[in-house]
C-alpha cells in the first residue's frame, strides 16, 4: 500500500514518479484508491482487458478508469473493453488518445493520469527520444489540468527524474 502523505507535499497539478520491484507492481497500482477523480491509466505493456482484470480482482475499481492501450494493436484479435481508447506505440497518437480521453472525462474534473510505464517507454524508444515525449507529456497535462504518475520499474537516466515535482520508491 502507498502511504497517502505522498500527496501532502504535491503542488495542485502535480507529476509524481514511482519507482517499483517489477513484482511489487500491483502495490503501485493501489493508489487508485487514494484518487478520488477521474482517471486514465496508459498501458505501455499489456493489454487493457487483462490490467482491468487484475485491478479488479485486486478490488480496486474501474469505474472512473478511461484505458489507454498501446499493446492490443499490435494483436492480431485483441479483446475490447469499454471506457478504452486503442493507440499504436506511435508517440503522436498516444499524445490523441490522452487529449481523447481528457476530454471524455470533461474540462472542469479532477483528473490524473497513470502511465505503466517509463521503463517500457525506454525499451520502445531510445533515451532522447522518450525524453523529449516525458517533456511534452507533463506540459500537456499540465494543459489539460491533468495530474500525472508514472510508474518505473528498473534503472532508468537520473535526466529524468528531474520532470518530476516528487520521486518515490516503493
Amino acid at each position: 500500500m502507498i502511504n497517502p502523505k505522498i500527496f501532502d507535499d504535491l503542488p495542485h497539478d502535480f507529476n509524481l514518479f514511482i519507482n517499483i520491484k517489477k513484482e511489487d507492481k500491483i502495490k503501485a497500482y493501489n493508489i487508485l484508491d487514494q484518487l478520488h477523480s477521474k482517471g486514465i491509466f496508459l498501458s505501455l505493456n499489456k493489454p487493457a482487458a487483462n490490467l482491468k482484470d487484475v485491478l479488479e480482482r485486486s478490488d480496486l475499481k474501474t469505474n472512473d478508469l478511461l484505458f489507454i492501450d498501446c499493446v492490443s494493436k499490435h494483436v492480431e484479435e485483441p479483446l475490447e473493453i469499454e471506457n478504452c481508447e486503442y493507440a499504436s506505440l506511435n508517440l503522436p497518437d498516444i499524445s490523441l488518445a490522452i487529449t481523447k480521453a481528457s476530454e471524455k472525462i470533461g474540462h472542469n474534473v479532477n483528473k490524473f493520469l497513470i502511465l505503466d510505464s517509463l521503463h517500457d517507454l525506454l525499451m520502445y524508444y531510445d533515451k532522447e527520444t522518450a525524453l523529449k515525449f516525458m517533456k511534452f507529456l507533463i506540459e500537456r497535462m499540465r494543459t489539460l489540468r491533468i495530474n500525472g504518475i508514472v510508474l518505473n520499474a528498473g534503472e532508468i537516466p537520473k535526466e529524468f527524474l528531474r520532470l518530476f515535482d516528487k520521486v518515490i520508491e516503493i
